[in-house]
C-alpha cells in the first residue's frame, strides 16, 4: 500500500505505532523515494528537520530533568526519565529513516557507502545543496 503523502504528514503515525509498524512505513517511505530521484532528497531534508527537532527536544527534557534533580522534586524524576528515553527512541529511529534514505540517494549522486553529510551537500543539485549545508551547521551547533 504506497502512499504519495511525504515523511512529515506521517510523522504522527512514526512517533504513535509499535515497532513493526514503523518499519513498515520506513519501508514504503524508501520505496517511494527510490521510485522519485529528486523526491529522496526532499524525503532526506525531511527526516533531516525531524531529527533537528528532537535533538532540541531532547535538549529541552534533559534540562528539564535537571531543573527537577535541582529542585529536589524526585516524584517527578521517573515519567521525566520516561520522557527523555521515548524522545531518545523516536531520534533513533528517525535516523534509521534518514541513513536509509541517504543510503539509496547516494549512488545516485556518485557517493559511496553512508556519505558524511557535508559530500551529501556538496553532490547535491540546487537548491538542496544549500538546504542540506544548512542542516549541517545546525547539527553541529546542536551538538
Amino acid at each position: 500500500m504506497a502512499s504519495d503523502r511525504p515523511f512529515d504528514t506521517s510523522a504522527h503515525f512514526l512517533r504513535n505505532s509499535p515497532l513493526k509498524q514503523r518499519v513498515k512505513l520506513i519501508t514504503q517511505v524508501l520505496r517511494r523515494a527510490a521510485d522519485r530521484p529528486n523526491m529522496s532528497l526532499s524525503e532526506i531534508s525531511t527526516a533531516l528537520w525531524r531529527e533537528r527537532n528532537l535533538l532540541e527536544m531532547l535538549l529541552f527534557k534533559l534540562d528539564e530533568e535537571q531543573l527537577l534533580l535541582a529542585a529536589g522534586r524526585s516524584r517527578w524524576l521517573a515519567p521525566a526519565t520516561r520522557e527523555v528515553e521515548a524522545v531518545l527512541d523516536e531520534i533513533r529511529m528517525t535516523e534509521l529513516l534518514r541513513a536509509s534514505l541517504v543510503e539509496a540517494e547516494a549512488p545516485s549522486m556518485g557517493l559511496g557507502p553512508n556519505p558524511s553529510l557535508r559530500s551529501l551537500a556538496r553532490e547535491a543539485p540546487t537548491p538542496w545543496n544549500d538546504l542540506l549545508e544548512e542542516h549541517r551547521l545546525a547539527f553541529l551547533e546542536l551538538t
